[in-house]
Formats: structure tokens, sequence, C-alpha cells
């Protein structure tokens, strides 16, 4: 199974507006179909019937609110369009993210350039960089570091049965294992 290419921020925008004016068009539609039966209903005398098309209205109400949704949140911030945020730099691999060039006037006053994306300073010597953890995290799931996301996810998927508690896997193995997708799987985020 193939993997989507990442879309780009406009391209989910775009989506969002179509996806909103084809709510927002929906729920006029069945409005109107709603009035007018309800109107024909009452000309033939069924008060009932008229009663009941009109309380209908809050379907294309969902409909219409579902649309508004979708445009504002086209024109808005991007809620969940980016789960990493704006970036600045895109690192190619965890080693790179120690590396950053600064991009502020402090080489040109005299200063030492300070990286925005640089990592403080660890607290104890226990702690592994982040490219350690990525190492660690390859290893873990019996990938090669800096193999491709498909390549990542199929032995995910191939051996999840395996590693499940509930199929026999051992629970602190199956721990492990979940970190160390999820690391991966932010790392693939970050990257795209």
């Amino acid at each position: 199974m193939q993997s989507r290419p990442p879309r780009s921020q406009a391209g989910r925008r775009l989506r969002a507006v179509r996806n909103g004016l084809v709510s927002l068009a929906l729920g006029a539609l069945l409005a109107l179909a709603l009035l007018l039966h309800s109107e024909q209903a009452r000309r033939q005398g069924d008060l009932v019937l008229a009663r009941d098309s009109l309380r209908m209205l809050w379907s294309p109400a969902v409909f219409a609110g579902v649309g508004l949704v979708f445009l504002l949140r086209s024109i808005g911030p991007p809620y969940r369009l980016s789960r990493s945020g704006p970036r600045r730099y895109q690192a190619e691999s965890p080693s790179e993210l120690h590396s950053v060039p600064a991009r502020s006037s402090a080489a040109s006053a005299g200063k030492p350039p300070v990286s925005p994306l640089a990592a403080p300073p660890p607290a104890t010597a226990a702690v592994p960089p982040a490219g350690d953890r990525y190492v660690q995290a390859c290893q873990e799931l019996g990938v090669s570091p800096g193999a491709d996301w498909v390549v990542i996810r199929a032995t995910w998927r191939r051996q999840l049965h395996h590693w499940h508690p509930d199929n026999g896997g051992e629970p602190e193995q199956w721990i492990r294992k979940k970190a160390a997708y999820a690391l991966l799987e932010a790392w693939e985020q970050f990257r795209a």
C-alpha cells in the first residue's frame, strides 16, 4: 500500500472551502425542499404533516453549521492542518537538529550565533541526544535508521499482532514498541 504524499496547507484550505460550500448548498436545498413540502401539506389541509416538516428543519441547519465550520477553518488559523506548526528549518536527519545555522544578525554583531532549534544542554549525562533516541527507536522496531516511512509503517503493521499483549506479547515490550513507533511517526510528520 502506497502512502499519500503530504498535502500543502493551501490544498487543505481549498478543500475546506469546497467542502464548506457543498455543505452549505446541501443545507439550503434541503431547507427549501422541507419548506415547500410543508407549504404543500398546509394547502392540502394536513397541518400535522406541515408542522412535522417544519420541525425537520434542524437537519439542514446541521448541514449549514458544518459548512460554516469548514469555511471558518479555511479563513482562520489552521487548527489541525499542521501538527508540527510553522517551521523555519527542515532537518533531513536527527543529527542535523543540533547543527542548524543561525538566522540572526548576532554573527554580524560579533556575538556567537544561537540556533533557534538548538536543544538546551542535558540536565544529566544519562539523557542521550535526540539522534540516539531516533536510532534506538529504529532498532526497537527492527528497521534501519533513515528508512523510508513506508518501510517503517509496513514493519509496524506486519509485526503488530506478534507484539500486542492480547496476542501473547509482553506488555513491557508492547509499550516500548508503541513508543518507538510514535517517535518515528512524529519524526516523519516533522520532516513532511
